[in-house]
Formats: structure tokens, sequence, C-alpha cells
């Protein structure tokens, strides 16, 4: 926290869905796992905070390195860990991973800054619903308190509107950003941004909504 305090960052995101690696048995049946290979752990083992609790290079002890890494991160995320880092630090913070209604109470209840609501594509816990699914009953439960956030499946400008008449206060957008960015660098990135609000201010407009706050769920139909 000190560091991200000192390098300027303005809010701080704990993602809660992540803290193991989901089981998944298509990355295994097809031989791609990169976590197999120690590839994801050189994010943590060239943190100069991580190095000084290793007392050594990680490459020279690679078995202490994973050892080291399973005691901080094998287990889960628990409230008082919440607790603890929202005393670390005056930056907001924001949980990223809510699915539940009282985990957003609670969040609340400890200083929370905002909530991301996200189930992390999918790709991590079998059988969760979507994030758009979870997204009304918590946005019931934080009734405005603080933003809140959903991610997952947003492609369409309609996407983005249907989010928001649930009760989100913004959207987040991966896949469609890092194909632009991988297909067409910065330049796709801003191309891909432009499409998806050209798209929000046409469905926006077609539906009657001339503002952000003006879109309500009398904009859904029940399917």
């Amino acid at each position: 926290m000190t560091r991200a305090e000192a390098a300027g960052y303005r809010g701080i995101i704990v993602t809660l869905d992540t803290w193991v690696t989901g089981f998944r048995p298509r990355y295994l049946n097809a031989g791609n796992f990169p976590q197999l290979r120690g590839h994801v752990l050189k994010n943590y083992t060239a943190d100069p905070v991580f190095q000084k609790l290793l007392g050594k290079d990680a490459s020279e002890s690679p078995a202490e390195a994973v050892a080291l890494w399973g005691s901080l991160f094998g287990r889960p995320m628990l409230w008082e860990d919440i607790a603890w880092l929202r005393g670390l630090t005056q930056l907001p913070i924001l949980l990223k991973g809510v699915m539940n209604p009282a985990d957003a109470r609670r969040a609340i209840a400890l200083g929370i800054d905002g909530l991301v609501v996200s189930n992390h594509g999918g790709r991590v816990l079998d059988t969760l619903p979507a994030a758009i699914e979870a997204l009304p009953a918590i946005a019931a439960e934080v009734k405005g308190a603080v933003p809140l956030l959903v991610d997952g499946g947003i492609r369409r400008g309609t996407d983005i509107v249907k989010s928001i008449a649930y009760g989100a206060t913004a959207v987040m957008v991966g896949r469609p950003v890092l194909h632009a960015l991988s297909a067409a660098g910065a330049p796709g990135v801003a191309h891909a941004l432009h499409l998806l609000r050209a798209e929000l201010e046409v469905a926006m407009t077609l539906v009657g909504c001339a503002r952000l706050e003006d879109i309500s769920p009398d904009v859904l139909f029940a399917s």
C-alpha cells in the first residue's frame, strides 16, 4: 500500500475471486496451463517484498519460493484481511468478485469504498451465476451507498444499458479491449471503446434516455 501511494495510485482494487486458481480441465486437457510452468509465479517472485521475505532470489531455490507463495496465498482471504487492508491506507479500496448481497453489506460496514460484481468471467468456480444475474440483489442491498461496478460479458452498448438498468454505476470491460490491443495496439483499443460508446448512445436514444441517470429497470423486458 505504501508503494502504491508513493507511486501516485488513486485507488486499490482487491480481487477476491481468484485467491487460488480455479480447476480448469479444458486448459489441462490442452496441455496449456501456464501456472504449472511457473510463469504466473513470476508476478510474485519478482516482487522486491517477496524476495525480501524469501531472503534470496527465487531462481536460486524455486522450491522454497513456491513454499513461501503457498504460505501467503494458499488460503482463503478472510474479512479480517480486508479490515487489515482498510487500516493500511486512506486510498479508496474496491472489492472485486462480490456476488452475494450479504458480502456487499459487510464490505460497506468495513469502510470499503466501492464494489465490483464479478464472477471472473465464469472461469474460476463452476456453476456460479452470471454477474448480471447477481447484480440486482446486490444493488438493492447497497442502495447507492458506494459505487457499484459490474464486469463479465460486456460486449455491446446494450449490455451497458442493461447493467445500469439493473443498478450498476459503471461497467468494466476486459476481453474486447485486450483483443483490440493485440490486433491493433492503442488505436485498436481507442476504436473498441469508441464502438461501445457509440452503441451505448444509440441504445439510450432508442429507449428514450438522454442521460445515464435516466436509465432504469423500466427499459427492461422479462424474457
